[in-house]
């Protein structure tokens, strides 16, 4: 089409420039006047296409004079248009949206080229309502959490949602070296042996180690929990004692509740594990003092549950709380 356009151009310009002859029909010898247009595109396409000839269009004026004899007629031109179309093995017909077309250039005699260009009408597109997916309702004691593969089912307990089994999570603690009376980070099991009550982390890596969404329950929220159990004294600021009974007796309960918190003792600063069975201790964030915080737990013989200081070396359980 390329080689096409450019011998047409040739054409035109070798011959159209210097006017063509035509009047009342297309094979007239008298030229068109300035500022008129003799034929509509659709005429030149049809004459090309099919030979139908063309009358002037409505308002096209005839010169005064004649053009030069030297000139060549509308008809003559159109017919080497035509010629060019066969010598580039295509037809008037082949010009279809995309591709080249014809034109007359209004008050001239030139002829111009161009690309047709079909604007389409506008559609209005429905505008959507985009689809939220709600985010699903955590039901404390229907759902449950896998963590580490896993899984941790939950309790309501008044307006706390607990897990029901101490952590047993290894965020790269039991790979910390443990060492003698310092926080390291060190998590690891009772006497190394899993008896299935979890970890027993030191208080550091114990702050960070529940799951998204979930944390370490304060000091103050095992008072609300130990508290909400308590059917009679409750002394939330107790030292080292215990208070809140029956607290400590549910707390241990597989029944109920269901909160078991296992027996699972500890490991002391020197390493040594001691009081599985007879104690049930768990970590709280909050600090009693520098070098201790305020742990929480059951003991066999007693109703009540225990708050007690307990050193950050002290290795013992996590229960996690939801946020």
């Amino acid at each position: 089409m390329k080689r096409l356009m450019t011998s047409v151009l040739n054409l035109i310009f070798a011959i159209g420039l210097s006017g063509m002859a035509v009047a009342g029909n297309i094979d007239s010898s008298r030229a068109p006047s300035s500022g008129s247009g003799m034929y509509s595109l659709t005429q030149i396409y049809d004459y090309l296409n099919s030979g139908i000839d063309a009358t002037p269009l409505p308002g096209f004026r005839e010169p005064g004079a004649a053009p030069a004899p030297t000139m060549r007629t509308t008809k003559q031109i159109f017919e080497d248009i035509k010629a060019k179309f066969a010598a580039c093995d295509t037809t008037i017909a082949a010009v279809k949206q995309g591709k080249k077309f014809f034109s007359t250039v209004p008050g001239s005699w030139g002829v111009r080229t161009g690309t047709a260009q079909l604007v389409p009408t506008p559609t209005s597109t429905p505008t959507s309502t985009p689809t939220i997916t709600p985010t699903p309702t955590f039901a404390c004691g229907t759902n449950s959490v896998v963590y580490g593969a896993k899984t941790y089912h939950t309790v309501l307990i008044g307006s706390q949602c607990w897990m029901k089994e101490n952590l047993d999570y290894n965020n790269g603690c039991k790979e910390v070296v443990w060492e003698n009376y310092v926080d390291k980070g060190w998590c690891g099991y009772y006497n190394g042996t899993d008896y299935g009550e979890g970890l027993l982390y030191q208080w550091s890596v114990a702050m960070v180690v529940c799951p998204s969404g979930w944390h370490l329950p304060t000091d103050a929220e095992w008072g609300v929990l130990e508290s909400y159990l308590s059917t009679g004294t409750c002394d939330l600021n107790r030292y080292d004692d215990f208070s809140c009974d029956p607290a400590g007796t549910v707390l241990m309960s597989t029944t109920g509740y269901g909160f078991a918190l296992p027996l699972a003792g500890c490991v002391a600063e020197d390493h040594t594990s001691a009081h599985r069975l007879e104690l049930g201790m768990t970590d709280s964030a909050i600090e009693q003092d520098s070098s201790h915080y305020w742990g929480h737990g059951t003991q066999v013989g007693h109703e009540g549950a225990l708050r007690q200081p307990r050193t950050k070396v002290r290795a013992g359980s996590v229960r996690c709380l939801k946020d």
